[in-house]
């Protein structure tokens, strides 16, 4: 029988993180949004070395790991929206991940596995920073937020994204 596990508990804390951001929102501050985000981003790091060091890696824990990024993510593109950070276009973000899933359903070899790819790992930290960031920066200085300027940085995240998606998308279509 298979343990939950301390790594999955942790994961489950980063997801309780994010149903926590979106209670945050209805107090209409970016900082303290930022500050729970960051502790999310913190423990993304947290849970695979648990993981490894207890020998606690199974599939279920990357995959749980994998859409509590992908749930946090969506969060915090939903953030940008309430900090006016970005329009619409800033969703893009967090649904890559789910129009990959759908467009799996329909192109066999998207569901074939992926190998490692730390290029893959420091483009969804470097965009999921890029978001905190922007957050942070709508709570010190609004300003920068109601100009559009700080739109900025989730648009790097996006381009860098869709670069990424597309890498592996090509790369498995051929495969």
């Amino acid at each position: 029988m298979t343990r939950f596990g301390l790594a999955n508990t942790v994961t489950s804390i980063r997801g309780l993180g994010g149903l926590g951001i979106v209670a945050l929102f209805a107090w209409g501050s970016a900082i303290p949004v930022a500050a729970v985000a960051t502790v999310c981003l913190i423990l993304d790091g947290v849970d695979g070395r648990i993981a490894r060091r207890r020998n606690e890696v199974s599939r279920f824990g990357a995959w749980f790991d994998n859409e509590t990024d992908a749930a946090i993510t969506m969060v915090l593109c939903v953030g940008l929206l309430v900090f006016d950070v970005a329009d619409w276009w800033v969703l893009a973000i967090g649904a890559l991940r789910y129009l990959y899933l759908l467009a799996a359903v329909f192109l066999p070899p998207l569901r074939a596995p992926l190998p490692f790819s730390q290029v893959r790992r420091v483009i969804g930290l470097g965009q999921a920073i890029l978001l905190v960031v922007a957050i942070l920066m709508a709570g010190l200085f609004p300003d920068l937020a109601a100009d559009g300027r700080l739109a900025v940085l989730p648009a790097v995240g996006l381009l860098a994204l869709i670069w990424s998606f597309g890498r592996d998308t090509w790369h498995q279509l051929r495969a």
